[in-house]
């Protein structure tokens, strides 16, 4: 059963700005740590990758926030949640205790679609409960 979606547009404009006014202080705290190599890779091609995997990392954990129905807040922080890849490229969210403890309780699993144009970036999340009657 779907218990929640959630839906957010981050335009590449947008990021470039907030780092140029907070720097590398916005990309630490947006990232976790298993997140920052995959920013370093796409640096290493080139700035717009950086620019465009930073937007798709905000788009998405801001989606999934909605999708929980909270926002960002109390539980369900930046740092909480890990955008990372199936094996076939996929992404999926991983999260960190206390969030991934009350998921399990709650019996969600959360999917995430992620898209990107040169200018802005998409992300959409549904939150699914699998368990029978956990609330």
């Amino acid at each position: 059963m779907i218990r929640g979606i959630g839906c957010d547009v981050v335009e590449v404009k947008r990021v470039r700005d907030v780092l140029e006014t907070h720097g590398e202080r916005f990309i630490r705290k947006l990232l976790t740590e298993n997140e920052w190599p995959l920013y370093q890779k796409r640096l290493s091609l080139s700035k717009d990758h950086a620019l465009a995997f930073v937007a798709s990392r905000w788009a998405v954990k801001e989606a999934v926030s909605k999708a929980l129905g909270t926002g960002i807040a109390e539980d369900v922080t930046f740092h909480s949640m890990e955008v990372m890849h199936n094996a076939k490229g996929a992404p999926l969210m991983l999260f960190k205790d206390p969030l991934r403890e009350r998921l399990m309780q709650e019996g969600l699993f959360v999917h995430v679609s992620i898209t990107d144009e040169k200018s802005v970036v998409a992300a959409f999340a549904v939150a699914e409960q699998r368990l029978e009657g956990a609330h």
